[in-house]
């Protein structure tokens, strides 16, 4: 979901998701949506409203290296997931393009390695902040993982019907499901609830420093991921949750200037704030 940079405001009939997403919020369901792909440039993000759960992507914390060797003995090493036992010299063939030799290859087992060098990064694309609309309301949220995810395509192009994907729409649903599933053990709690849940921890499992990837790499900061990486285990019992209602976002359009006729657009129902 969301638009393009520049942003419409919270309350213009124009930002689809933002309205839409807040007559969800006031039915007790969680809007979740991308952060974009435009990173690494500042104030790239889009679904900035407040009420939206704002999803990053990240790289896996984990690599799966293997070694192929070629006919001539050069050896090269590939980010592969190879399951099989370590096949010999076979050979490879080409339907589209013909070859005058043939050539032969030599696959390794994959390996798994965790931890520095290969730990979790922001990947280079997932847009960053801060909020270019409303810059005190912090964003982005929560980081998942949204690179190399196995998906299904069209049966039409030359992917048979899956492909690798990458972007914060891959990484959005695996915090949907999470949102789901934290609704399930905990009935009572509002979508606020369930978005401040996450934002009591930030180490990714390895434990090493997460990194963000762009023109210069750094240590990564809440502009790059939000408040945490995504963890269902320490979000289903975070210790300490604080809630808010529909009404306090409607406080929050008064204090940054909106009357009540924007107001009414979104909210759809009469207030007096002067």
């Amino acid at each position: 979901m969301g638009n393009d940079v520049p942003l419409y405001s919270e309350t213009d009939v124009r930002e689809l998701t933002s309205v839409g997403a807040f007559h969800a919020v006031t039915q007790g369901i969680a809007a979740v949506a991308s952060g974009g792909n435009d990173g690494p440039s500042a104030q790239t993000i889009l679904n900035v409203a407040p009420w939206i759960f704002m999803v990053a992507a990240t790289t896996l914390d984990h690599s799966f290296p293997t070694t192929i060797i070629l006919g001539n003995n050069i050896t090269i090493q590939v980010k592969a997931i190879f399951t099989g036992q370590e096949l010999g010299f076979v050979g490879l063939t080409y339907p589209e393009i013909p070859l005058s030799q043939s050539p032969i290859v030599k696959i390794g087992a994959s390996r798994t390695l965790v931890g520095f060098p290969v730990g979790t990064k922001v990947e280079t694309i997932s847009s960053r902040g801060p909020n270019s609309f409303s810059p005190a309301v912090l964003k982005l949220d929560i980081a998942a993982l949204g690179v190399n995810i196995l998906g299904t395509t069209s049966l039409n192009d030359s992917s048979n019907g899956f492909s690798m994907k990458f972007g914060t729409s891959m990484a959005t649903p695996v915090v949907s499901g999470v949102v789901v599933l934290l609704k399930s053990l905990h009935p009572h709690w509002s979508p606020f609830c369930c978005q401040v849940s996450y934002c009591h921890h930030r180490t990714e499992p390895s434990r090493e420093p997460i990194f963000a990837d762009g023109s210069s790499r750094k240590l990564d900061d809440p502009l790059d991921y939000g408040g945490c990486l995504v963890n269902p285990d320490k979000a289903a019992n975070p210790g300490l949750i604080y809630d808010m209602n529909p009404y306090d976002y409607v406080l929050y359009l008064c204090v940054v200037g909106y009357n009540d006729t924007f107001i009414f657009q979104i909210h759809g129902e009469k207030n007096n704030m002067s």
